[in-house]
C-alpha cells in the first residue's frame, strides 16, 4: 500500500509540474526562455566546476600516483604463514619517515552476517594474510544475526588461530551497521592499551597490501586531519551488465569527484569505508543510528566541527557492485532516502555552524544542489518533451542534453580504468541516469512519508572470477 501511495504522490508531482511547464510555454512564452536559459546556465556552472574537479584530479594524480609496487597480495607460503620478509622491507622503505612505532591500528568490519556468510571467511583472510600493518594492529568483526550460523563457529576458530589479531564480536539486537560499529568502538574504549587509528570496511571490502601503510602515513602527515578516505573500485565488473554500469560510475567519483571536492574545497568526505580514523575522534563522536546513511552524516557532523576530511585515492580498497537491478535499485533507494534525510536534518545547521566559507559553500554543493539537481533534470526532461511535441525543428532544449551528455563522455572515457565499460555506460547514461532520478524522487517522497527501513543489499552468489582487486589498472 506505502508503495502505491508513494507512486501516485511521484505522478501527481511530475504531471503538476508537467501542466505548469505547458502552461508556461502556451501562455508566458517569455518566461519559458526565461527558464531555458536558467538551465543553461545551471548545466554551464556544473560543467565548469566538474571541469575544475578534473583538472585538479589529474594533477592530484600525476603528482601522487598509487604506488604499484604495492599491487599484488603477499603471496602464502604452504597456505600458511606468509613470507613476507622481503616484501615489507621494501614496503617500509617509502616509509622511513612515519614513526609507525607511535601507532596502533584497528580495522572495524562491519557486517550483517546472513547477508555475508559465504564472503566472510575469505574477507577476514585478506585482513590477516594479504594486507600489510607496520604497527601493532587487530581486526574485529561486528556483526549481526537473527539466528545462529555455522560460519560463526569457523569463525571463532580462527579468532583462535589468528594469535589475538582477530576477534570476532556478535552485537545483540543490532539492526544497522552503526550499531555495530558503535558496539565495536565502546569496546575499544574498554580496552587498556590505547588505539589510534581505527579503520572501518564493510564485509565485501578487501584493501591493498599498502592501504593501512598509506592511510597512517597520510595521517601522521597530515596533523590537522581526523579522517583519510581512502578510493573503492569495483571488482566484480564481469558478472553482469549493472556491476560494468557501476565500475565506470565509481571510477568517475573517486577519480575526479573526490580527489577534485578535495582540492577545491580542501576536504574531503567520509564514504562509509576504507575510511580510516583517528580512534578518539570516532569514539567520541560515533555513528547516528537513526540515520540511513550513518556515514555521510558522521562526515557532516565531523566537518561543521571544523574538523579535517582528507582523501588520498591511494589508499585503495576493492568492493562488490550490486549484480542485478534489484539488488541495485535497493541499495541506491537507501543512500537517496539518506541524503535526503542528512540535507533536510543537518544541511542547515551546518551550514551555520563552520566557521569556514568554502566548508559551507560545500556543504550547499554536495547536500543542496545535489538534490535539486534532480528536480533541474525532471524539469530539462519534461521540456524536451513539451518542445518536441510542441515544435520538434526548434527545441533547443534537446541541445542541452546533448552537451552535457557530450561532456559526460569525456569526463568518463578520461576517468574509467576499463575503456569498455566506460563506453558501455556513456551509450546507457540516459536510461541509467532517469534510473537513478526515479529512485531519489521516490526516496523523497519516502522520507516525507516517514517510511524509513534500512534494506541490506543482497550478495550475488559466489562465483571463482578472474576480477582481482589486486589486478585492477590503476
Amino acid at each position: 500500500m506505502s508503495s502505491l501511495l508513494i507512486h501516485v504522490v511521484l505522478l501527481c508531482y511530475l504531471g503538476s509540474l508537467a501542466g505548469l511547464l505547458v502552461a508556461l510555454a502556451f501562455e508566458a512564452p517569455k518566461g519559458s526562455t526565461y527558464l531555458y536559459w536558467v538551465l543553461v546556465a545551471l548545466n554551464g556552472a556544473i560543467a565548469l566546476y566538474v571541469m575544475a574537479e578534473a583538472v585538479c584530479a589529474i594533477i592530484v594524480r600525476a603528482c601522487y600516483p598509487p604506488n604499484k609496487q604495492f599491487s599484488a597480495p603477499i603471496p602464502n607460503v604452504d597456505g600458511g604463514e606468509q613470507d613476507t620478509n622481503k616484501q615489507h622491507v621494501l614496503s617500509l622503505a617509502k616509509y622511513k619517515n612515519v614513526p609507525f612505532e607511535q601507532y596502533s591500528s584497528t580495522c572495524i568490519i562491519a557486517a550483517y552476517l546472513p547477508n555475508e556468510k559465504d564472503i566472510i571467511l575469505e574477507t577476514v583472510t585478506h585482513f590477516l594474510t594479504n594486507v600489510e600493518f607496520p604497527c601493532a594492529y587487530a581486526i574485529v568483526l561486528a556483526y549481526n544475526t537473527p539466528q545462529d550460523l555455522p560460519v560463526e563457529t569457523e569463525l571463532r576458530a580462527l579468532s583462535m588461530r589468528s594469535g589475538g589479531r582477530f576477534v570476532a564480536l556478535r552485537v545483540p539486537h543490532s539492526t544497522s551497521k552503526a550499531e555495530n560499529v558503535n558496539f565495536a568502538l565502546a569496546a575499544l574504549a574498554n580496552k587498556q592499551s590505547p588505539t589510534h587509528v581505527v579503520s572501518i570496511f564493510d564485509a565485501d571490502h578487501l584493501p591493498y597490501r599498502d592501504s593501512i601503510c598509506q592511510a597512517i602515513a597520510t595521517l601522521d602527515a597530515s596533523q590537522k586531519s581526523v579522517c583519510v578516505q581512502g578510493r573503492c573500485i569495483v571488482r566484480n565488473s564481469r558478472e553482469s551488465i549493472v556491476a560494468r554500469l557501476i565500475e565506470p560510475e565509481f571510477d568517475m567519483i573517486y577519480n575526479i569527484f573526490h580527489v577534485g571536492f578535495n582540492a577545491i574545497h580542501r576536504h574531503g568526505l567520509f564514504g562509509g569505508s576504507n575510511g580510516h580514523w583517528r580512534a578518539p575522534v570516532l569514539v567520541a563522536l560515533l555513528m547516528d543510528e537513526s540515520m540511513l546513511t550513518e556515514d555521510i552524516d558522521l562526515a557532516v557532523r565531523a566537518l561543521s566541527n571544523n574538523m579535517h576530511i582528507v582523501y588520498d585515492h591511494r589508499v585503495r580498497s576493492s568492493e562488490e557492485a550490486p549484480t542485478t537491478v534489484g539488488a541495485y535499485v535497493k541499495q541506491r533507494q537507501r543512500w537517496a532516502q539518506g541524503w535526503f534525510q542528512i540535507t533536510l536534518h543537518r544541511s542547515f545547521w551546518a551550514m551555520g555552524t563552520t566557521r569556514s566559507f568554502g566548508r559551507k559553500l560545500g556543504f550547499f554543493f554536495f547536500l543542496i544542489f545535489r538534490e535539486l539537481a534532480y528536480h533541474f533534470n525532471a524539469i530539462l526532461t519534461l521540456q524536451v518533451i513539451i518542445g518536441l511535441v510542441r515544435a520538434p525543428s526548434v527545441n533547443n532544449y534537446i541541445w542541452i542534453l546533448v552537451g552535457t551528455f557530450a561532456f559526460l563522455c569525456i569526463t568518463v572515457l578520461v576517468s574509467v580504468q576499463n575503456k569498455f565499460n566506460g563506453l558501455l555506460f556513456c551509450l546507457l547514461y540516459l536510461p541509467y541516469s532517469y534510473l537513478q532520478m526515479y529512485i531519489v524522487l521516490v526516496s523523497e517522497i519516502k522520507e516525507f512519508l516517514a517510511i524509513a527501513k534500512w534494506k541490506v543489499t543482497q550478495r550475488a552468489p559466489v562465483k571463482n572470477t578472474s576480477d582481482s582487486p589486486i589486478q585492477a589498472s590503476l
